[in-house]
């Protein structure tokens, strides 16, 4: 009977050549990143991993998590155990720090307007036909083509299709709206991409335009040469950090000849995170256009895709691209009708509107536009997201403007503020007018006196001790004249230094000194006798002069010549003259008497 007891089967022996292949689950991220491989090698019997960043694995369809930013190459060698193979996949996978999206679109509204529904157009999407045969990109809706993988979120994707049926040879070009990238910080861009059968291999190149423009030749950078042999949604993502601080535009250029479909979706662009301490960075992006005055066409007292958007005579609207900061508060706009003017309170417009950059667009059905899907759909869209509207203004006129951004702790970024790029290794100031850093070229003797000052600052003690002076630094700013007179006799002071001891013992003779001081007259008066110096030298018999004088002095005192009788300085056996009666007196104790015979035994 069939189909009773036990068969061996002699085995299978398989034809297909010794192949390594592996494709990876994403290829970009935020460290850390967790990235699974999967195998799609044929005909071996063991694998060798290689992920770049120094973990290996010999498992078929490994994991691995880069811990750290960077770019990774990822190698795998499969053998048979008689030969080998090895597929190495350069910069395969990139790693960034924290990330902020800056922009993403998933075709939600097909080609239709551009979101957010402002009156703008600046996230629509251009079409080039290189060929000029007429065939371009689609929007293809899954809603419209059940059980089709079209899109790699909600209903819609962008496609070219249909060559395999008609031969037709694709060179057409479907360019990004303009893309601002994040100066000093990375920048990456990925989408998703799905050949739809693998039966056909379709071609396309990921192009970049530097300068931003939309024409062909504007597309000088290749990022990628494609050849997509899968039928799943893969991710692409490329290092866009070159051209940081550039608005830039990408393009998918699609060019199979008589192939199938190829289906894009959900491109994004993310940037580093920038850190919130100091004044934030500058606002960049800025574009000037006349307002745009919104009309409420169907009277539902809603902003929709059936309203229109008339250009303004009096005003006009300044736009730029949303900082990244985590603690950005406003923008301050300033304008003149005199270039390079101050920004300050006299010049100061107002406050910058700060507009939304997580844009709602309803996911909806395709087959009555008129049933949402979804209604919590958000795109990113940071690109001329702020704006200030400057009214009433008279034609012929001519106006100079300039935005300031301020953070939650009141720091702004004006003209002349200052920082050092340790990328680059330069100092740079602030231009306002111009909202970019500029490098501060120094002199060699500026070179030699900043490599002095530098060579006395400890980063550990000196400079944090300088940092909590800044009431003391800003005083002294305010005495710059009498520093530079200072500086003028430098030599002077460094004379005085030398006898600090002597200085400081003046300093304590003070109370003599002013003594001194309060008797200039009568030393500038001894000052002007000739024989001053004599007198010095004979300075001993000055002094018993002066005790002789005082002898003297009592002397007078004692014998005195007088018209009448002395009245004080009287005692016992003091004598005067009396000139009236031209006699000599003596003074006893009953007053004055006639030196006579009374008072010395001798007659008159």
């Amino acid at each position: 009977t069939y189909g009773r007891g036990m068969f061996f089967s002699s085995g299978f022996t398989s034809t297909a050549p010794l192949n390594a292949a592996f494709t990876p689950n994403k290829t970009s991220g935020v460290a850390p990143l967790e990235v699974t491989f999967n195998d799609r090698s044929s005909s071996n019997t063991t694998w060798s991993w290689n992920f770049g960043d120094g973990n290996t694995s010999t498992v078929a369809s490994p994991t691995n998590t880069f811990a750290s930013p960077g770019t990774y190459s990822v190698s795998l060698t499969v053998s048979d155990g008689s030969a080998t193979d090895t597929v190495t996949k350069n910069n395969l996978i990139f790693v960034t720090s924290v990330q902020d999206t800056l922009w993403s679109d998933g075709f939600e509204n097909c080609f239709g307007l551009s979101y957010p529904l402002n009156g703008r157009n600046n996230y629509g999407w251009v079409w080039r036909d290189a060929n000029g045969d007429n065939d371009g990109p689609g929007c293809y809706p899954e809603s419209l083509n059940a059980g089709f993988d079209l899109a790699y979120e909600e209903d819609k994707g962008m496609g070219f299709g249909n060559a395999a049926a008609d031969a037709t040879v694709w060179d057409d070009w479907f360019i990004s709206p303009e893309l601002w990238l994040r100066p000093g910080v990375d920048n990456l861009l990925k989408f998703y991409a799905n050949g739809f059968n693998a039966t056909y291999a379709e071609e396309f190149d990921v192009m970049l335009s530097p300068s931003g423009g939309t024409q062909i030749s504007d597309f000088t950078e290749t990022l990628a040469n494609v050849v997509d042999t899968d039928a799943v949604w893969a991710e692409y993502s490329y290092d866009l950090t070159p051209w940081a601080g550039q608005k830039v535009r990408v393009a998918i250029h699609h060019k199979s000849a008589e192939q199938y479909y190829e289906f894009y979706d959900y491109f994004i662009v993310t940037a580093g995170q920038l850190s919130d301490a100091g004044a934030p960075s500058k606002p960049y992006g800025i574009e000037i256009e006349r307002a745009l005055i919104h009309e409420d066409t169907n009277g539902d007292g809603e902003v929709d895709e059936s309203d229109t958007w008339n250009q303004s005579d009096t005003d006009i609207t300044l736009y730029w691209n949303r900082n990244g900061e985590p603690d950005l508060s406003s923008y301050n706009v300033y304008a003149s009708q005199t270039d390079g003017f101050t920004a300050d309170s006299n010049s100061l417009l107002g406050q910058g509107n700060m507009g939304d950059i997580s844009i709602k667009i309803p996911v909806v059905d395709a087959n009555d536009d008129v049933t949402i899907l979804n209604d919590n759909y958000f795109n990113m869209r940071t690109f001329g997201a702020d704006s200030y509207t400057h009214e009433n203004l008279t034609t012929g006129q001519t106006w100079y403007y300039r935005i300031g951004a301020v953070d939650n702790d009141g720091n702004a970024l004006t003209d002349g503020a200052l920082y050092f790029d340790t990328t680059l290794n330069v100092m740079k100031v602030y231009d306002l007018g111009a909202t970019v850093w500029r490098k501060i070229q120094l002199t060699s003797t500026d070179q030699a006196n900043l490599n002095t000052v530098a060579a006395q600052i400890s980063p550990t003690n000196n400079l944090a001790t300088v940092a909590g002076l800044n009431t003391e630094i800003t005083n002294l700013a305010g005495i710059t004249t009498e520093i530079t007179n200072l500086n003028g006799i430098r030599t002077d002071i460094s004379g005085v230094n030398t006898i600090a001891a002597d200085v400081t013992a003046v300093k304590n003779n003070e109370t003599n000194i002013t003594a001194v001081k309060n008797n200039e007259t009568n030393i500038n008066t001894l000052a002007g006798i000739s024989g001053l110096s004599s007198l010095a030298a004979a300075h001993a018999a000055v002094t018993n002069v002066n005790n002789n004088l005082i002898s003297v002095q009592n002397f007078a005192d004692v014998y005195r010549i007088s018209s009448s009788a002395p009245t004080t300085s009287l005692n016992q056996g003091d004598l005067y003259f009396d000139t009236t009666a031209n006699e000599l007196k003596v003074y006893k104790s009953s007053g004055w008497a006639a030196a006579g015979s009374t008072v010395n035994g001798t007659a008159n």
